[in-house]
C-alpha cells in the first residue's frame, strides 16, 4: 500500500494517528494494493472530509481540523472501499451504487448508510486494537 499525506495545519501526532488509521482500514478492507492521495486542509466549518475516485487521478481523501477526526478517516476510507470495489461511482452527473443511479437524499443513499455505520465499528476495532 502506498499513499502520500500532503500536510498543512497538522500536528505529527494527527498525521501519525491518520496514517495508522489509513492502514488499519485499508488492511481490513482488503487493499494492501491501494494507492492513496490524502490532503489535509485547514478548518471550514462545512465538512470533516470527503473522498472520491477517477481513472486520471486515483483515490483521494480530504480530511479537515475535527475532533472526529479518526471516525472521518474511517466514514472516507469506506467510501474509497466502494469506489476501489467498483460499488460506487460518482463521476456520472447522478451518482450510481451497484449500477444502479440513485437521486435520494445524502442521509439516505446505501453508501453513506454503510460509511455510516462502518466509521463506529472501525473506530471501536482501532482503538480496541490500541490499548
Amino acid at each position: 500500500m502506498r499513499f502520500n499525506i500532503k500536510k498543512k495545519h497538522w500536528s505529527r501526532k494527527d498525521r501519525s494517528r491518520i496514517a495508522k488509521a489509513v492502514r488499519y482500514s485499508a488492511y481490513r478492507y482488503g487493499m494492501q494494493d491501494l494507492d492513496l492521495d490524502i490532503k489535509l486542509g485547514g478548518k471550514n466549518g462545512k465538512y470533516y472530509g470527503f473522498s472520491d475516485f477517477d481513472i486520471d487521478s486515483g483515490f483521494k481523501i480530504w480530511l479537515y481540523p475535527s475532533d472526529m477526526l479518526l471516525r472521518t478517516v474511517f466514514h472516507e476510507m469506506t467510501h474509497i472501499k466502494q469506489f476501489y470495489r467498483g460499488d460506487l461511482d460518482m463521476d456520472k452527473s447522478t451518482p450510481r451504487w451497484k449500477g444502479k443511479k440513485y437521486k435520494q437524499p445524502y442521509w439516505l443513499c446505501p453508501w453513506e448508510q454503510e460509511a455510516h455505520e462502518m466509521e463506529e465499528v472501525l473506530l471501536k476495532e482501532f482503538l480496541d486494537i490500541q490499548l
